[in-house]
């Protein structure tokens, strides 16, 4: 669900023309999180480390996503209008 959200948001901002923070932040969010937590994480837990870090990874992308939405997205496409 929370894959299907920011997928959704991205898909959004793309359509209007904003192609770069939006792939920036999906990009960031697994190099940044993803990539570390599985790394940290597998040597805990193993494999299952790895799944965690999938989750871990997406919540922060939508977060990440949300406050570009809300913050700096919306309020453009407003001025853009006027």
């Amino acid at each position: 669900m929370l894959a299907g959200i920011s997928c959704m948001l991205v898909g959004v901002k793309q359509a209007s023309g904003a192609v770069i923070w939006p792939a920036s932040i999906s990009i960031a969010a697994i190099w940044l999180v993803e990539v570390p937590a599985a790394y940290v994480l597998s040597r805990h837990l193993g494999l299952n480390g790895v799944w965690i870090a999938y989750p871990l990874a997406i919540s922060v992308a939508l977060a990440a996503h949300l406050s570009n939405y809300f913050v700096v997205w919306r309020h453009r496409a407003h001025q853009k209008l006027l």
